[in-house]
């Protein structure tokens, strides 16, 4: 009877040690994770920032072209009357 308990101690102490390695290693991948998805994450960021720059500049260059525009209209408009 006393083996039995001490095989059952010792296989309980094994199951418990590898599910405490299996837990260290979910939290180390999870940690990894982490920092890899935050670190694509803020590249993402920086990357949108650059496109939403472009964009507001061809925006600018568009609105200011089309500014010209209805001022040489308005001037024609002015002189052939």
């Amino acid at each position: 009877m006393i083996s039995l308990c001490n095989q059952n101690d010792i296989q309980l102490e094994e199951k418990e040690k590898r599910e405490k390695e299996l837990r260290a290693k979910i939290i180390q991948e999870v940690e990894e994770y982490k920092v890899t998805f935050y670190d694509k994450r803020t590249l993402n960021v920086d990357t949108n920032k650059v496109q939403n720059r472009e964009r507001e500049k061809v925006r600018f260059k568009r609105n200011i072209f089309s500014q010209h525009i209805l001022c040489a209209l308005l001037l024609l408009e002015r002189n052939s009357t």
